[in-house]
């Protein structure tokens, strides 16, 4: 449940299993049809209902509680995951039930009321059960239509609520960039106390003052004091810049649909020596950061956002620092160094982390939620031509950039996409196709190739998800 009292478009009350059932089934049944709701002799297991190929399944969802924290499994899986939703995301890219969960079941408007005081009971921690001011949290993605393609985790944990949002401007091409004009004016205005809320984020946090963060290496002995600029700032992680010390550190949070949104994903290398350095696949939304073995691949680690102390730029370098208060990591160390493949993949990540509800025009485009991004290979009739290109799905359009953090090179609105063809004989392999010219050299389609068959699925998924008119087919490419 989000601070308004939603309650996820998947999650039903405790309705029995013949009701379950027909709710699908009045829904027409389509295949990757479920739902989940609360078992109705065990207060510790939720039942997922799912129908694929006309027959309807149900499995146990088991949730148990590991020094205060949920902790939820699933026949079949051998993952652990941390919330409900990351159970639920995952089961949209894999075949268990034999196929990934794709449309959720809508809930009857007539039970919406009634079922929000006893799910909110099953979904509360044992330390928000005893303080009456936290709030109960579901999985933010209550609207599927704007879920992320991503293993993203969806969040059980109480979050501090806020009402302060700041104010966003300005749009450059590339939703990467920075206007170094702007950013003067904005860091000038904060670190001299006389600017108002407005004042201190004049621009877009994608075109804010993301300049290299000064050098300040973490320090367990450091005293951090957040100023008054960024006590003004409200952001969709709780993450604001102090303008003392440059560092990212926790401050106020304003996500005022409660839902669980993906800002950002990608590769990042994990910087442990030459022996111990790994490249993951890194996630984060509006409340953790996660990174998983590969892109749609196992999840290793996640932090919940609140749990971040600051983080820390390494000026003239691709690489930044987490701190956390609690293990993050298979390590279960406090601090961790990451690499992004370049400095404009890097200033994506940190402008990420700075991002403002108001903001999301600049940071999606055109008032949209990111649903998937990651790199694909164009694919041309001559081998010789193909490039690889960083792509980005929202629910608007679909977009692809020179590389990761680079300039939009060319767009389709979601509207005007009319097919995706998924190739029999090449399983990494799809075909959007559109009544419109989508690429620079003017095609109305684009053929993508996939890192894998997992990722290509996600991809699959995703645009399922916010495309629904589209035709979806298979065939040889």
């Amino acid at each position: 449940m989000d601070e308004g009292g939603a309650i996820d478009a998947w999650l039903h009350p405790a309705i029995t299993r013949k009701n379950a059932e027909a709710r699908i089934i009045s829904e027409g049944a389509p295949d990757g049809m479920f739902l989940v709701r609360p078992s109705a002799s065990d207060s510790t297991t939720f039942i997922l209902t799912v129908c694929h190929s006309g027959k309807i399944h149900h499995t146990k969802i088991i949730q148990r509680f590991q020094e205060d924290e949920p902790v939820f499994t699933v026949a079949g899986v051998a993952e652990e995951f941390f919330a409900l939703g990351d159970v639920i995301q995952h089961l949209q890219h894999t075949d268990v039930f034999p196929g990934p969960l794709v449309q959720p079941c809508p809930t009857l408007s007539s039970s919406a009321g009634s079922m929000t005081d006893d799910i909110a009971s099953e979904l509360q921690m044992p330390s928000a059960r005893s303080s009456a001011q936290q709030a109960p949290r579901s999985n933010p993605f209550a609207d599927q239509s704007q879920l992320s393609g991503l293993p993203a985790a969806a969040t059980l944990r109480s979050q501090r609520a806020s009402t302060h949002s700041g104010i966003g401007t300005a749009q450059p091409k590339s939703p990467f960039e920075q206007p170094a004009q702007a950013s003067a004016v904005s860091t000038a205005s904060a670190q001299s106390g006389h600017g108002s809320s407005s004042s201190v984020s004049t621009t877009n946090p994608f075109a804010a003052t993301i300049t290299e963060m000064g050098g300040h290496a973490m320090d367990d002995t450091a005293t951090i004091v957040e100023s008054t600029a960024s006590a003004r700032r409200a952001t969709l992680t709780g993450l604001v810049r102090d303008f003392t010390t440059n560092l990212l550190i926790q401050g106020r949070r304003s996500n005022p649909t409660g839902k669980e949104m993906l800002l950002c994903e990608g590769y990042l290398k994990k910087l442990r020596g030459a022996l111990h350095t790994k490249r993951r696949w890194f996630m984060l939304t509006t409340h953790r950061l996660s990174y998983y073995e590969s892109n749609a691949g196992k999840l290793i680690a996640s932090v919940a956002m609140r749990f971040i102390e600051s983080i820390s730029d390494v000026p003239n370098s691709n690489r930044f620092y987490i701190n956390t208060s609690t293990p993050f990591g298979a390590s279960g160390q406090l601090k961790m160094a990451l690499e992004a493949d370049s400095r404009t993949a890097k200033l994506k990540w940190i402008n990420a982390m700075l991002q403002e509800s108001s903001d999301m025009v600049g940071f999606n485009s055109d008032n949209a939620e990111l649903i998937i991004e990651g790199a694909l290979v164009k694919v041309q009739a001559s081998v010789d031509r193909n490039k690889t290109r960083w792509f980005r799905l929202t629910t608007k359009k679909l977009a692809y950039y020179r590389h990761e953090g680079g300039e939009e090179m060319a767009s389709v609105p979601l509207a005007h996409v009319t097919k995706i063809v998924l190739g029999n004989n090449k399983p990494k392999e799809f075909v959007v196709m559109s009544n419109q010219p989508f690429t620079a050299s003017g095609l109305s389609q684009v053929r993508c190739r996939c890192e894998s068959a997992d990722v290509r699925a996600k991809w699959a998924t995703g645009l399922r998800q916010v495309i629904p008119t589209a035709e979806f087919t298979r065939a040889d490419l």
